[in-house]
């Protein structure tokens, strides 16, 4: 379901790009996920990047993982 808040400010600023540093909270990588949708519904570039921790999760393996 989309925010209403957002997509109303997406119409009033009508933004090219959105960036923002990925956060790894579960309820807040949901609205991230709706904001990805939303940039492409509207055809708004949306970029993600790395901001708080040292390496990303998905950057460091187990043993099992090798």
């Amino acid at each position: 379901m989309a925010n209403p808040t957002i997509e109303s400010l997406i119409k009033e600023v009508n933004p090219t790009a959105i960036y923002w540093n990925t956060n790894y909270e579960p309820d807040i990588k949901q609205q991230e996920q709706l904001l990805i949708r939303l940039c492409d519904e509207y055809g708004i570039t949306a970029r993600q990047f790395e901001g708080f921790l040292l390496k990303e999760p998905s950057s460091i393996k187990t043993q099992t993982q090798k």
